[in-house]
């Protein structure tokens, strides 16, 4: 113990002053809490990774002056961490050292100021540091040496790596691939620690989270106003279901260690659909000098598990903790994800320490029930764990008659055309009833009809949807049924939400080969490099294009010069005009070129692709690099259905952001062959097979080139073959004319 303390791990009257906090409680006294975020620095990238530092406003909401010494370890080290929202989980995907106060002012944010300032915080007063104070390298020291339940820290601190460093050492540091989740929300978090707060009892009100949004240069802009008082993992259940939308489905708690600090638990259970579940368990460490070691899970009878996931922050800048992913384990009775190395094998192995939120998630074919839930403690001390109640997978009978779907559903088909497509059907321990493997389906929204599956051998059947007329609207399930377990379904609600898709040929609403403007906009803070319209003019010496993407001849190009042109200084945005998207299955597709492998600092910009159905919400759709097989040049083509990002209005915009926020670097980007399809039934002429409103060769060969692929489209008669009769009946149909 005499080691650790004089190697900083342990500090000196931790544990005297354990034993008080323990005894004593939470008492009155110093009570500062984080009143407001007050905006996000950006440092740019190095190596992939982005660095930021968090404005914070302390407040004193107790009823005593707060220490704020300069020079010894009686004031505050204030922590900053980001959160990312996505997928029905939270993880935390960014920390920081931390900033040590140094004087505080005299301000009203959350009261009446004392007028106390300087070398204490008064009652009632506030006190902000900036952004870019709390990012200033010199004045952030390691967490290792902070002991967040007693509230001590070593000081000096320590500087393994040298007091500062380049862009992003020591500041809060998130791997920029954390960043481009589409649809994710994103978090952050400050939160003070303090010795003679602690020694109040209120060091578990000192974390308070804000909203940000990320813009097309990764930089971050507030948005809604600070959660006081409340830890970053509340987040998951404020905003689960968008901004401003609570998750009903995940629960917060707490659990408190004995004597030490506390952890905050949160947790979600989804129903798969196909008898399987997901379970997610964030764990946040609040202010525990113990640390998480492990958590445990129980297992009901038979119960699987598979895809399991770890998810942690990362420690950097010379913080000794190793960030090694705990190891998981499965005794058939219980699953355990834990610590790679025990606190006598090595101090700083990998433990869920304070400030930090680990996120855990698996599937199990265990219907969830409520059991105890396991945290084991890193460091020694009594108990060994805690416990909680929640949700946890449980006993697996016989197994049920199941029922899936094989093949992936159209979107789209023709229209006279049948579609075919396999499910499969286990008995488990169950019996089928005779003739129970049915096809339910119906035209127009109109009443059901029945068909039954086809039995192709093993458990594999198949399903044939009748052909359908533009005018009809096909919706669909399958069913079976087994003596004990009854009617299953698939998908599991059945006629309550069949699948279906849409009958209509395809049709172009909307193109611009970049030969004329049709009405975009060009905006940005790049100094050189914006968007102009032309011919390529460039030899490709510097990754520009020389040619242009769909073949017409121009393009939308940065730089458009001979020589040394690229982007410089920030990002240029080319947005275009409201384009009419609400034909059914609206589809954009463009050409797309990107190019930032050169310069001294290649590999670190990014282009980003954004639409909006005129609400001003910029959804993200892709962002090509900082380093991936498209982004060292070339001409890509990529394509995405509207209605999985916004819901598709005539007022829906495209946006493409391309950046130059790296230091020398040499960043192009092209756009091109922008076309918006959408599929509809006024004035169909199948026989028209290249859609280019004429009947000539051109169809011909192209329904020819489709029926020798044997694509779906082209089995014109919906038999399931392709044959002399699809032939027949596309040359009867291009005789008729349209």
């Amino acid at each position: 113990m005499k080691d650790l303390i004089r190697k900083g791990r342990i500090p000196a009257g931790i544990l005297a002053l354990g034993a008080l906090l323990g005894a004593a409680g939470a008492t009155s006294g110093p009570d500062v809490i984080v009143g407001d975020l007050t905006g996000v620095a950006h440092y740019g990238a190095v190596g992939g990774i982005r660095s930021y530092a968090v404005g914070t406003i302390s407040c004193n909401i107790g009823d005593t002056d707060l220490l704020w010494i300069a020079g010894n370890n009686q004031h505050p080290v204030i922590g900053q961490n980001m959160y990312r929202v996505a997928n029905g989980r939270i993880d935390q995907i960014g920390i920081s050292w931390l900033k040590h106060g140094f004087t505080a002012l005299t301000q009203n944010l959350c009261g009446t100021c004392n007028g106390h300032g300087g070398s204490v915080l008064g009652v009632g007063c506030s006190d902000p540091y900036s952004s870019s104070l709390n990012g200033s390298q010199s004045g952030l020291g390691p967490r290792f040496e902070v002991n967040a339940y007693t509230g001590l820290f070593n000081y000096p601190w320590s500087n393994p790596d040298g007091s500062t460093g380049n862009a992003i050492f020591k500041r809060l540091q998130v791997a920029q691939t954390d960043l481009d989740t589409p649809g994710a929300l994103y978090f952050v978090e400050g939160h003070y620690v303090t010795p003679d707060d602690a020694t109040a009892g209120n060091g578990y009100n000192n974390a308070s989270y804000r909203r940000v949004s990320k813009n097309a240069d990764y930089s971050f802009s507030l948005q809604g106003s600070t959660q006081r008082e409340k830890p970053g993992i509340q987040a998951w259940k404020d905003h689960g279901l968008g901004v401003n939308t609570p998750d009903p489905d995940v629960t917060i708690t707490t659990v408190d260690v004995p004597s030490d600090g506390r952890f905050f638990i949160g947790y979600k259970v989804v129903d798969n659909g196909d008898f399987t579940y997901t379970y997610t368990y964030a764990v946040q460490n609040l202010n525990s000098h113990r640390s998480g070691a492990y958590i445990e899970f129980p297992l009901g009878s038979a119960a699987s598990v598979s895809n399991e996931n770890f998810h942690a922050p990362l420690y950097h800048s010379g913080e000794p903790y190793d960030n090694t992913p705990w190891n998981f384990s499965n005794s058939g009775t219980a699953i355990r994800w834990q610590s790679p190395q025990t606190f006598s094998q090595n101090p700083d192995s990998n433990a869920l320490r304070w400030g930090t939120m680990y996120t855990f998630q698996f599937t199990s074919d265990g219907p969830p029930t409520t059991g105890t839930v396991a945290l084991g403690l890193f460091r020694t001390g009594s108990p060994n764990s805690v416990t909680f109640s929640g949700p946890v997978p449980g006993d697996v009978g016989p197994a049920p008659v199941r029922i899936t779907i094989d093949d992936e559903i159209p979107a789209t088909l023709p229209p006279g055309t049948a579609f075919a497509f396999d499910v499969t059907i286990t008995e488990g321990d169950d019996t089928f009833v005779p003739g129970s493997q049915l096809l339910h389906y119906r035209m127009d929204n109109g009443a059901y009809s029945t068909a039954p599956l086809t039995y192709v051998g093993g458990d594999t059947y198949t399903a044939t949807v009748p052909a359908a007329d533009c005018s009809d609207t096909p919706q669909f399930y399958v069913s079976a049924e087994g003596v004990n377990t009854g009617v299953v379904t698939a998908p599991q609600d059945g006629a309550a939400a069949p699948l279906g898709y849409v009958v209509g040929v395809e049709g172009v609403a909307f193109e611009d080969n970049a030969e004329t403007d049709t009405g975009w906009t060009v905006s940005g803070n790049a100094t050189d490099g914006q968007w102009t319209r032309g011919v390529p003019a460039g030899d490709g010496s510097r990754g520009d294009p020389t040619v242009d993407g769909d073949g017409s001849g121009a393009a939308w190009l940065t730089d458009n010069v001979v020589g040394n042109s690229d982007i410089d200084g920030g990002s240029t945005i080319l947005t275009s005009a409201p384009i009419d998207c609400t034909g059914p299955e609206a589809t954009i597709s463009y050409w797309r070129w990107f190019h930032n492998a050169a310069g001294a600092s290649p590999n670190e910009d990014t282009m980003v692709v954004a639409v909006n159905n005129g609400d001003g919400n910029w959804v993200t759709v892709e962002t090509v690099g900082p380093n991936t097989s498209e982004s060292s040049g070339g001409w890509f083509q990529h394509s995405f259905r509207v209605a999985d990002f916004v819901t598709p209005t005539a007022d829906t915009r495209l946006r493409f952001t391309a950046s130059d926020t790296g230091n020398a670097s040499v960043v192009e980007a092209g756009v091109d062959g922008i076309i918006v399809t959408t599929f509809g039934c006024d004035d169909v002429c199948v026989a028209d097979w290249a859609a280019d409103g004429e009947l000539n060769f051109f169809d011909v060969q192209e329904f020819l080139a489709d029926f020798q692929n044997q694509d779906p489209a082209a089995d014109l008669t919906g038999e399931g073959a392709f044959d002399f009769f699809d032939v027949a009946e596309f040359l009867r149909l291009f005789s008729e004319g349209c």
